[in-house]
């Protein structure tokens, strides 16, 4: 059974279609790889970034809830009653240096 020269040339055309698209294939599979291996570094480089940056908000959050408390109606009410109790005793000390 021989085969024409047409069919030998369409099926070697179409093998070699195959095969060319096989490495096309390939290429862009590697580019793809390669872009993806860099978009994973990039993101572990933001994820790292993102880290220090939650942990420097959690101290600057923690500084600023104890300026707060320092702060508070409270503790300026309580600071403000034990400096007018040492202001009287200085008054009453001065005075009691004054009698004669």
């Amino acid at each position: 059974m021989e085969l024409p020269l047409e069919i030998l040339i369409a099926l070697a055309g179409g093998g070699g279609s195959v095969i060319v698209a096989w490495g096309v294939a390939q290429q862009k599979l590697s580019t793809i790889a390669a872009a993806l291996h860099d978009i994973e570094k990039r993101l572990r480089e933001l994820d790292g970034r993102l880290d220090k940056t939650e942990g420097k908000t959690g101290l600057i959050e923690n500084r600023l809830g104890v300026i707060a408390a320092m702060n508070s109606p409270e503790a300026m009410a309580r600071s403000n009653r034990e400096l007018a109790g040492v202001l009287k005793d200085i008054q009453h000390l001065q005075a009691e240096i004054r009698k004669p």
